[in-house]
């Protein structure tokens, strides 16, 4: 491992508290706070199996695994973690410029989340969401997690065709509900559901679709 700030703690094969994930996270590169950290954990926690199968917990946007590792920590056991990123960076608005992941970034968070709980198997997609999508069945995602590409066309997208593969039991939540930086963000969320909750900082969650029912 080439990359300092992650987390060196010992392996687990069963949850850590929400205190530790969220400690041990601290000094990871990001911009996910610590209440939103704690929301974030405390619904992994409960995530439950879907169609008799390990319950499966989707992240749309990695990046340095600021959010992943945390959620990692506290899945329940035998879950599935799948990771989807491309690792090129992204744009920075307060920056007005684009970011880039550090060298090696997606090698070194996946050896470290499978280090920090040898009972939870990771998945990881170094490609964009939409084709990622593809390898999943509809409704057999239990959480989908958006923070991927900010643009309102990308997080529409991301929004309908992951919704599909969301259990109607799931949860769909997402980052960056923030309409001075990622009005997109916002615009897409809303369209989608007017009645949007933002429990915790710029985290938004939504409905979860349902199966359309014969009349």
């Amino acid at each position: 491992m080439i990359h300092s700030f992650l987390p060196t703690v010992e392996p687990r094969w069963n949850p850590f508290t929400t205190e530790e994930a969220i400690a041990f996270s601290d000094d990871i590169p990001g911009w996910m706070e610590h209440a939103e950290r704690k929301w974030l954990c405390e619904q992994a926690r409960q995530l439950k199996p879907v169609n008799d199968k390990p319950p499966i917990w989707v992240e749309i946007g990695t990046w340095c695994g600021k959010s992943m590792l945390p959620i990692v920590s506290v899945l329940p056991q035998s879950s599935v973690f799948v990771s989807i990123d491309i690792w090129q960076g992204g744009y920075v608005p307060e920056k007005h410029n684009w970011s880039k992941a550090p060298p090696l970034m997606f090698e070194d968070i996946y050896f470290t989340a499978v280090r920090i709980r040898p009972d939870i198997r990771i998945v990881t997609f170094r490609m964009d969401s939409v084709s990622a999508c593809k390898w999943f069945e509809d409704r057999s995602v239990s959480a989908v997690f958006v923070d991927a590409n900010h643009s309102y066309e990308a997080c529409k997208e991301d929004i309908r065709s992951w919704g599909q593969k969301l259990h109607p039991t799931g949860l769909l939540s997402g980052h960056d509900y923030n309409t001075t930086s990622w009005p997109g963000v916002v615009q897409a969320v809303d369209e989608y559901d007017p009645e949007r909750k933002l429990p915790a900082g710029s985290i938004w969650h939504v409905k979860t679709p349902q199966p359309e029912t014969s009349q």
